[in-house]
């Protein structure tokens, strides 16, 4: 039998463990076993039902919520909304299939980020503190309006660049090139979405603006383990905000 490999064999995918939370939600709505109204169990049951880490299933709860399956309300839980399966869903689906792990995401930037604050404390020059405070300025004026404003979006625009300022003030242009291509993926739905849970908190983007403070002042004072170990604690802090004490 004569046939076309190129059409009989597809490119096999590793399915994003977030995914996998989704496409089991998604298939108990389809054959009925969740219904509009019902609730989701607690993420932690849900967890250890699905054999998952907790981040995984945080995860997963939020794409689902970008894809307009469920409603998180807060205390009250997430519930299961009632939507259609359109064809819009089926691409929004792919979309967030292609999306990094905020969690995995987290985890390299401790790697990458922690070293290139010591080594900008190290390279620093008059003109890079400057450039910093100035995004910095930046993202206090939106911090001290947000109560009036709600411009997360920029407010986390400007948090992403005081991250890549500081890359480029270590003066060497591959660690720039790696730290502003790690930090495109802020600018992905799963990502923006859970930060935009954690700037809506009282209190979350001030602490997020001293701790960028702290980290700015070690470096101008070019002390390099004390700026790793700031940047360090603000990474893992939103480690923490985001997926709780994994």
């Amino acid at each position: 039998m004569n046939f076309d490999e190129d059409q009989m064999f597809k490119l096999i995918k590793t399915r994003k463990v977030y995914m996998q939370v989704v496409e089991q939600v998604q298939n108990l709505i389809r054959n009925g076993k969740l219904k509009p109204g019902d609730k989701l169990p607690p993420e932690r049951i849900l967890a250890e039902r699905l054999g998952v880490s907790r981040p995984s299933v945080r995860e997963g709860i939020v794409a689902l919520e970008i894809l307009g399956l469920v409603d998180s309300r807060g205390g009250k839980g997430n519930i299961i909304k009632n939507v259609d399966n359109s064809l819009i869903l089926k691409q929004n689906f792919e979309h967030l299939e292609e999306e990094e792990s905020p969690f995995e995401l987290l985890e390299a930037r401790k790697i990458i980020e922690v070293d290139v604050a010591g080594y900008a404390a190290q390279k620093v020059q008059t003109e890079d503190i400057a450039s910093i405070g100035q995004t910095l300025g930046d993202m206090r004026n939106i911090v001290d309006n947000l109560s009036v404003s709600k411009e997360y979006e920029k407010g986390m625009e400007f948090d992403r660049e005081f991250h890549i300022s500081i890359a480029r003030a270590t003066h060497n242009a591959v660690l720039l090139r790696i730290v502003t291509h790690l930090l495109e993926n802020l600018k992905e739905d799963l990502w923006v979405r859970l930060k935009e849970k954690s700037w809506g908190l009282p209190g979350r983007p001030q602490k997020y603006l001293k701790e960028h403070e702290e980290i700015l002042d070690a470096i101008e004072k070019k002390a390099s383990a004390i700026a790793r170990k700031k940047m360090y604690q603000h990474l893992a802090g939103i480690q923490r905000d985001l997926f709780g004490g994994a």
